[in-house]
């Protein structure tokens, strides 16, 4: 994050203007807790302090949204086309295998057919 220009080290001013707001913080790298008042960098693995620059957050995200705006990739429509005919191939697999075996043995939990119903079927079967 530091190498893309997201977290930055705080400095002076900045370290003593949350000193005078906040009292301990806890270090991004050990996680201990330290005292911005006393320390200007954590006692315990003498990491400097540092914070997620907002400014470069939102530099980088309108950057990736005009990256975004200028590609001429509108492939939503298509792909949402192509799960649609996926779907419809897929239902229509199945109501052939349905028509090639009789609904009786073809019956599942899939189609919304529970077990009670299906017993029923086979007593009327084994009755006709």
């Amino acid at each position: 994050m530091v190498e893309k220009g997201f977290v930055r080290q705080l400095t002076p001013a900045e370290i003593d203007n949350i000193a005078q707001r906040v009292a301990v913080i806890h270090c991004s790298g050990c996680g201990a807790p330290v005292d911005i008042r006393k320390d200007h960098a954590c006692p315990h693995c003498r990491s400097a302090f540092s914070l997620l620059d907002p400014k470069a957050v939102e530099k980088a995200l309108q950057g990736y949204a005009k990256a975004i705006t200028h590609s001429k990739i509108d492939k939503a429509p298509d792909l949402a086309d192509a799960l649609i005919m996926l779907e419809r191939d897929r239902q229509q697999a199945l109501r052939e295998q349905k028509s090639q075996r009789g609904s009786l043995l073809t019956a599942s939990a899939s189609d919304g057919v529970d077990l009670w119903s299906l017993g029923l079927e086979l007593v009327s079967a084994v009755l006709d």
